[in-house]
């Protein structure tokens, strides 16, 4: 059996899946910190972890990403900078959310059903508004968190559950 990977600091360490997201919607500083430290913590050596905000601020999202297999994780933002997002997966068929997981924001959905079909987690970030969804068939797993003073989601239930403390949702997100 390989031994367990792990972090900076030599502590052998749960990761994030290969490539995996996560989000906060939070104006609480120290939680959002919490939830970042609690990310990296968990990055194995061989994983980055990216985040990006947006101009309006309140909303990070982010990706662990591996060297091994980072063409799977795509980030993109709007021109006016108000609007992210983060891509992690395939599409199966050329699914313009892929490249450009900011466009997710601002689609009906009858357009993600029209279009989403491959293995993925895609969420966008608009006027402090999350859009957040997995494949028809839930693939990837994808853990949340919800109470008065945050919205969080991760591909890490460890890492989320760390840095929440309570209240970790496992949903099954496949239609």
């Amino acid at each position: 059996m390989p031994a367990a990977p792990k972090n900076q600091d030599g502590v052998e360490v749960l990761t994030m899946l290969p490539n995996g997201i996560l989000g906060i919607l939070s104006n609480d500083t120290a939680l959002v910190e919490r939830f970042l430290a609690a990310h990296r913590h968990r990055c194995s050596d061989g994983q980055t972890l990216r985040i990006e905000t947006p101009h309006c601020g309140g909303v990070v999202l982010g990706s662990a990403i591996s060297q091994a297999s980072s063409a799977a994780t795509h980030f993109s933002r709007s021109d006016d900078d108000e609007c992210i997002g983060v891509f992690n997966g395939v599409a199966f068929d050329d699914w313009a959310v892929e490249r450009n997981p900011h466009s997710l924001a601002h689609l009906s959905t009858q357009e993600i059903d029209s279009g989403a079909n491959g293995m993925f987690l895609t969420c966008a970030a608009d006027d402090n508004r999350l859009t957040l969804i997995t494949d028809p068939w839930g693939t990837l797993p994808v853990y949340t968190h919800e109470s008065k003073d945050a919205f969080a989601f991760s591909s890490s239930l460890h890492a989320l559950a760390e840095s929440m403390i309570t209240d970790i949702a496992l949903r099954n997100g496949g239609g």
